[in-house]
């Protein structure tokens, strides 16, 4: 089971599939801060920086990176459609390799 881009439910993190690609935005209101160890417990992974990149992989999107901010729903940024470790082509790559 493969799980890409950003997960909106807290029922994600108990479901445990192979493949996961959490992303969050450094301001998500949904998760609490810091992110990082909320999208590390997420996808399951060891490394505690970003981009942790494996089957089971988290990024944490700083607001600098982003033109509205960096919070929920970053897949929505017009960033996202850049070349960016996050973005849309990043994703794709990340399924590919798998």
């Amino acid at each position: 089971m493969v799980i890409p881009f950003h997960l909106d439910l807290p029922c994600n993190a108990n479901a445990r599939p192979e493949r996961v690609l959490a992303i969050g935005g450094e301001n998500d209101p949904v998760y609490a801060r810091p992110i990082g160890p909320q999208l590390q417990a997420i996808a399951g992974t060891e490394c505690s920086v970003s981009p942790c990149v494996g089957d089971r992989a988290w990024i944490e999107v700083l607001d600098a990176e982003t033109l509205y901010g960096a919070g929920h729903g970053v897949d929505g940024d017009p960033a996202w459609m850049k070349n960016l470790t996050w973005g849309l082509q990043a994703n794709i790559e990340w399924l590919l390799q798998r």
